[in-house]
């Protein structure tokens, strides 16, 4: 998965994945269902207060896989300029875990933890990520005989421990 795609599933949560898997789901029942009818009939997909209603013909066909070009359009564009938009560095001749928690913890809604074991293991050296678990998956592959970093995109944590023999 790209890491800013990543990263706005962490940031965001649910919040971010669930609509953009309603639409995605959505527009490709209309298509399926426009293709199979042949341009005849009434598709009708209601949840809540959300509702879609088409009406045969293969005009329909073109005009839904026109908005689901315009939206695939939208969202590449989107993520293009997301891309290039933030990212988060680190520099360090030497530095402990916990410092490095403590110094990035506002700059994320994530909640992160290093475990009590890895709090003084220091790291050195150049970092950088699309967002701060980014950064943390960056020093968790650097170091990695020694450390390992568990995301969680339903809880929006990220742990970082030591590893277990």
């Amino acid at each position: 998965m790209p890491e800013i795609i990543w990263c706005v599933s962490l940031e965001w949560g649910w919040g971010f994945l669930a609509p953009v898997l309603i639409v995605m789901a959505v527009l490709i029942v209309v298509i399926a269902v426009l293709m199979i009818k042949g341009g005849s009939g009434r598709l009708s997909v209601g949840y809540e207060k959300i509702k879609l209603i088409a009406t045969g013909g293969p005009v329909n066909i073109v005009i839904t896989l026109l908005v689901a070009g315009a939206v695939s359009l939208v969202l590449y564009q989107a993520y293009k300029t997301l891309k290039d938009s933030y990212s988060v560095a680190l520099n360090t001749p030497g530095r402990e875990l916990e410092q490095v928690r403590n110094d990035f913890q506002s700059e994320t809604h994530l909640v992160i933890t290093v475990k009590d074991p890895a709090k003084k293991f220091s790291i050195a050296g150049s970092y950088h990520g699309a967002c701060v678990a980014d950064l943390f998956e960056a020093i968790c592959r650097q170091y990695a005989p020694n450390i390992v970093c568990d995301a969680s995109i339903s809880k929006r944590t990220l742990i970082v421990d030591l590893k277990r023999p």
